[in-house]
């Protein structure tokens, strides 16, 4: 965190998108998963999937930008 002990805007914004990005994961992309495998439709829970694969590389990349951040700091 910077010096003064306060969120600055590109912390923030990374933070925020974390937040975003695992609750589509956990909220959305999973239960539409469920869903096609209820229903027997496999391509589209393999496309849930790729999706949900993703997002979760998203999430890596921010949070390497955020450990970057605090190098810095």
């Amino acid at each position: 965190m910077s010096a003064s002990s306060q969120l600055d805007n590109n912390e923030y914004n990374i933070i925020r998108a974390l937040g975003v990005e695992s609750e589509f994961i956990r909220e959305t992309i999973d239960k539409y998963q469920r869903d096609a495998q209820n229903g027997s439709n496999n391509n589209l829970a393999e496309l849930w999937n790729r999706i949900k694969s993703d997002r979760e590389q998203h999430i890596s990349l921010l949070k390497q930008a955020l450990k970057e951040i605090y190098k810095q700091s």
